[in-house]
């Protein structure tokens, strides 16, 4: 929800493919932004032979183009890379990859939101110019 306060689009907006569902290319995109997906996630779920190969690979989607956060937003929405670094939306990773997560204590009270000091104010980080971005995720 705060990339989509941020910049006005949906992180992911994953489509029906030829030879995917919707799901698989949502949980591309995830991979895409967030990392490799670890093994016991991976097969701990009801559905996962559906979307993956015994080797981890996703069945149907084969070509994954990574992209991190920060070159999302420096990239697609034309942030400055620094206001990109302290961007106050989570990490994308901070649950997937293992030691990326930020502390909690700070996801939950970050400076732009209590009044503390940034260097920036809360439109600034937040990014609350138009950007004109058109709807999409990470690919």
């Amino acid at each position: 929800m705060a990339f989509e306060l941020a910049t006005g689009d949906y992180l992911f907006e994953p489509h029906t493919g030829q030879d995917y569902s919707r799901d698989e290319d949502h949980i591309a995109h995830i991979i895409e932004l967030a990392g490799d997906i670890p093994k016991h996630i991976m097969f701990s779920g009801k559905y996962s032979r559906d979307f993956f190969t015994k080797k981890g690979e996703l069945r149907h989607i084969t070509k994954l183009k990574p992209w991190a956060l920060h070159e999302v937003l420096m990239d697609k929405y034309e942030w400055p890379e620094q206001k990109a670094a302290r961007s106050p939306i989570p990490a994308a990773d901070a649950g997937v990859r293992p030691g990326a997560a930020r502390h909690g204590r700070r996801l939950s009270a970050p400076p732009w939101l209590t009044g503390g000091s940034d260097g920036g104010d809360a439109s600034d980080a937040a990014g609350a110019e138009d950007t004109g971005g058109g709807g999409g995720g990470g690919s």
